[in-house]
């Protein structure tokens, strides 16, 4: 059936995890016997702490996030780049997060002043407040929040299939963590960015060849997706670190 709930969802999902032989009539038994909502049932709580966690992550994500990058300028000229490493704490990849052209300039005592205008898709961040509200990965409280464990014993009940409750347990894991993983990546794949425009005055200092050779210290982010802005300039810090 169509995912309209989170829990038609995670079905859907875990047909897709089974062993090949159990796949197709636990679909056919689903289709027959309603389990869509007879898994809403097995776990009675789990909207109210799903949606807890969303608000909850919400929240998190309206105050701003610690976020973390790495300038790297090897010219005199004042430009550089600036490479988002986190995003509360969650470790961020290049290809979501893509190193940018960043300018700088040395002023008197030992500080340069950077700025710079970075992407994101937004859903990574999202899923980074979800994540630090939570204090666990994002698939493990989507597991928990969907009532994994009471869901398995649920279906392990019903008609006889070639998998038990450890099986379905297993399924519906990794249901969870596909889950987790297409929502934490739905921007990306749909090429959706937010700009994350950056201005910071660093601890820095400057060789003898006016070349940047250390600059560290937090930023002010301004974030922002379309017409819509996300978050004011005092919301966000970013930390820029030094090179390994």
């Amino acid at each position: 059936g169509g995912a309209a709930t989170p829990w038609s969802a995670l079905l859907d999902a875990v047909a897709t995890s089974l062993p090949a032989p159990s796949a197709p009539a636990f679909l056919a038994a689903r289709e027959a016997s309603g389990w869509d909502a007879d898994a809403q049932a097995s776990s009675p709580d789990a909207g109210a702490a799903l949606a807890a966690w969303l608000d909850a992550g919400a929240a998190r994500l309206s105050i701003g996030l610690p976020l973390e990058a790495r300038l790297k300028s090897d010219a005199a000229d004042g430009t550089a780049t600036l490479a988002l490493l986190s995003a509360g704490g969650a470790a961020l990849d290049p290809a979501s997060a893509p190193a940018r052209a960043a300018s700088w300039a040395a002023l008197p005592g030992d500080v340069a002043r950077l700025s710079a205008d970075l992407t994101l898709p937004p859903s990574r961040l999202v899923a980074a407040a979800l994540e630090t509200v939570a204090g666990a990965s994002g698939d493990a409280r989507l597991e928990a929040a969907l009532g994994c464990a009471a869901l398995s014993k649920a279906l392990a009940s019903k008609a006889a299939l070639s998998c038990d409750a450890a099986c379905f347990s297993a399924a519906c894991k990794a249901a969870a963590s596909a889950m987790w993983q297409r929502a934490r990546r739905g921007d990306e794949i749909a090429g959706k960015f937010a700009k994350l425009g950056v201005t910071a005055t660093l601890d820095a200092s400057v060789d003898a060849e006016s070349t940047l050779t250390h600059a560290v210290g937090t930023a002010s982010v301004k974030l922002t997706s379309g017409s819509a802005e996300w978050a004011s300039d005092a919301s966000a810090s970013l930390s820029v670190v030094q090179p390994d």
